[in-house]
C-alpha cells in the first residue's frame, strides 16, 4: 500500500470557500470573499493551476452548479449569477436574477431549471433554458426551514435541511424532497426528522442510484428514495470523529466523508455503497489543511465540501483542495495539491477517480 503523495500546492491568499463544481480538468471554486476561482488539472488530475479568478464589488459567493458552458452562482447580494464560460480565464455574466429579503445557499441545475436553496424563501424553481435570462417560475417553503446543500433530478428534488443555532433554537427536518414534475407548482413530497445523534441537524446531502446519503456532525445515512414519497432508511453509522460542514459525496463505489477534524489536519473517510449498508469504511487517509493556522471550527454551510468526477473524489477544506484516485481504493494515493488560502472554510467535488478537496488556503486532489 502506498501513503497519498502531494504533487503540487499552489497559495494566493483565499479565504474561506464555500463551494466546488468539477468538469473534466478544472475545477471551480466560490469564496464569498475572492470570488471565483478557476483551477486547471493536468491530464493524472495532477500539478493543479489557477488560470482564472473573477468577482465583483461587495462579492459573497455561496454556491455553484456547471451545465453546458455556464457556471450558476448564488451569491448573497446578487441573487442567481449566470456566468459565460467560454473563456476560462476570463468569466463574463451572461444573465442574472434577484429576489427580495434573498439569502440563497446553494444550486443545481439540470434539464434547464436551476433549483436554489434559500433561508428565506425554502427552495426557488428558476427556468435557465435562455441564461441570458433567468426567471423565476416556482417557489415551495416548509415548516422551520433552513435548506442547505441540494441534489436535483429532473422529477424531485433533494434537500438537506436542519441546522442547531448557537442561541439552542433548533431545526430538524433531516431529508425534505420536492416534487418539481409541475415546475410552477412545486410541492413537499417528504419530511423526515431523522436522529442527528449531535442535535446539529442534517448538513449535506446526496443522491446516487435511487439512495440518499445525508451527513450531520457525526453520522452518515443511506436512504432508499425507491419511493421517493416515502424513503427507507437502510443504515445509520456514528462516524469515527466529528463530521465537518459539508465534507461528503459519492465519487464511483464509494461514499467519501471528511471527519476528524483537527487543526492541521484530518481524515477523509471512504465507505463502500456497494454493500447493503456503508457500516463500514473500507479506509481513509490524512488530509493536511494549514497547520500553521488557527482554525476554529466552520458554521454551518461552511466547513468542507465535496465534489465527484468519475472514481476521483475533490474535497475541499481549510488550506488544501485535494482530488484523491479513488480506482484502487484502500490505497488512495493524493494526486495534487493547490493551496487557496486564509480562513476556515471547506468542501468537496470529484471528477474521474478521482476527489478534489478545497478549503481555507487551497485546493487538493
Amino acid at each position: 500500500s502506498s501513503l497519498p503523495v502531494t504533487l503540487g500546492r499552489w497559495g494566493d491568499g483565499w479565504v474561506a470557500p464555500t463551494d466546488l463544481a468539477v468538469a473534466g480538468n478544472h475545477a471551480y471554486v466560490v469564496d464569498p470573499y475572492r470570488g471565483l476561482a478557476t483551477v486547471e488539472f493536468g491530464d493524472d488530475f495532477s500539478e493543479p493551476q489557477l488560470i482564472g479568478q473573477y468577482g465583483w464589488p461587495e462579492n459573497s459567493m455561496q454556491g455553484i452548479a456547471l451545465a453546458g458552458h455556464h457556471a450558476y452562482v448564488v451569491d448573497a447580494n446578487r441573487g442567481l449569477v449566470v456566468l459565460d464560460l467560454d473563456v476560462l480565464t476570463s468569466p463574463t455574466i451572461a444573465g442574472e436574477l434577484a429576489w427580495p429579503d434573498a439569502e440563497p445557499r446553494r444550486v443545481a441545475v439540470t434539464d434547464g431549471y436551476a433549483y436554489v436553496t434559500d433561508r428565506a424563501h425554502g427552495l426557488l424553481v428558476v427556468d435557465v433554458s435562455n441564461p441570458s435570462s433567468p426567471a423565476l417560475v416556482g417557489q415551495v417553503d416548509w415548516t422551520d426551514s433552513y435548506p442547505g446543500r441540494v441534489w436535483a433530478s429532473a422529477s424531485y428534488v433533494y434537500i438537506a435541511d436542519g441546522y442547531k443555532f448557537a442561541s439552542g433554537a433548533e431545526y430538524h427536518n433531516g431529508l425534505v424532497i420536492v416534487d418539481v414534475t409541475v415546475h410552477d407548482s412545486p410541492s413537499v413530497v417528504y419530511q423526515s426528522s431523522l436522529d442527528a445523534n449531535f442535535s446539529t441537524g442534517w448538513w449535506s446531502c446526496t443522491v446516487a442510484d435511487s439512495r440518499a446519503y445525508l451527513t450531520s456532525y457525526k453520522t452518515l445515512a443511506t436512504l432508499d428514495l425507491s419511493n421517493p414519497t416515502a424513503p427507507e432508511t437502510i443504515d445509520t453509522v456514528e462516524t469515527r470523529g466529528h463530521l465537518i460542514g459539508n465534507a461528503m459525496g459519492v465519487a464511483g463505489s464509494y461514499v467519501t466523508m471528511f471527519n476528524d477534524y483537527y487543526v492541521g489536519g484530518g481524515v477523509v473517510t471512504f465507505w463502500d455503497r456497494t454493500v447493503p449498508s456503508t457500516s463500514t469504511a473500507v479506509g481513509s487517509i490524512v488530509a493536511p489543511v494549514a497547520a500553521d493556522r488557527d482554525l476554529p471550527l466552520p458554521d454551518y454551510g461552511a466547513g468542507f465540501v465535496f465534489a465527484a468526477e468519475g472514481d476521483h473524489a475533490i474535497l475541499l477544506g481549510p488550506g488544501t483542495l485535494a482530488v484523491h484516485d479513488l480506482g484502487q481504493l484502500r490505497t488512495p494515493l493524493e494526486a495534487g495539491t493547490v493551496e487557496t488560502g486564509a480562513s476556515a472554510t471547506l468542501s468537496v467535488a470529484s471528477a474521474s477517480d478521482s476527489v478534489v478537496v478545497a478549503g481555507k488556503g487551497g485546493l487538493t486532489t
